[in-house]
């Protein structure tokens, strides 16, 4: 029996709107490996992680066990954007798995294989995962920018400052987010800032160690 690897990723966004569950994904994937006669022998799950970047703990161990293990013989995927919404870096980690002689196996696309058809619908559907991320980022963009506009603060708070709703529902829901000075910390942060435009602060003072020998 060969064996295989999982790879699971979701986006917080992805959950909430799509309903898309590491579970799930599991599930679907270890169900299809052990029909195609595949030992899971390890599951590596992304939670909260963006497929925009290959900094991802548990891709990055993925790859490491795949160019270290000689017993891997395939990484089950869902889908190939689970495993990145970039064009350059699903080709990169393409390489990188049939360097190591691993397969990519994507359980709901069995029509990417490692034939010349197969290749070039894969590198197809990478650059359509590429140009749906970058218009959902275009939109999201947008989004905040019209809230900008119209008075929203869309963003993190600056420090010193309160994020608060005004208006809206009479649950909050709706509420237009302003910012206003946090009454704990707002002349603290005025505070300091003044004393290092002023010069008027103190930097404590260090001690070196002479070392002899």
């Amino acid at each position: 029996m060969k064996n295989a690897l999982i790879y699971c990723r979701v986006s917080t966004e992805e959950q909430v709107k799509e309903g898309y569950s590491l579970d799930a994904q599991e599930k679907f994937c270890a169900k299809f490996a052990e029909n195609d006669d595949y030992r899971i022998v390890e599951v590596f799950r992304d939670e909260g992680k963006s497929a925009t970047t290959l900094d991802r703990p548990a891709l990055q161990d993925l790859l490491a066990k795949c160019q270290q293990d000689d017993s891997v013989d395939a990484v089950f995927v869902q889908e190939t954007d689970r495993l990145a919404r970039n064009t350059k870096d699903h080709l990169t980690i393409r390489a990188v798995l049939q360097k190591a002689g691993v397969k990519l196996v994507s359980v709901a696309q069995p029509m990417l294989d490692d034939s010349p058809e197969g290749n070039m619908i894969d590198t197809i559907l990478a650059s359509v995962n590429q140009f749906q991320s970058d218009l959902n980022s275009r939109k999201t963009k947008k989004g905040l920018q019209e809230r900008f506009d119209q008075g929203w603060w869309p963003g993190w708070v600056p420090l010193g400052y309160l994020n608060v709703g005004v208006g809206g529902n009479a649950d909050g829901r709706k509420a237009k987010k302003i910012i206003k000075k946090d009454p704990k910390r707002f002349d603290l942060i005025r505070k300091m800032f003044d004393m290092v435009l002023s010069g008027n602060y103190s930097v404590p003072q260090t001690h070196t160690i002479a070392v002899t020998e």
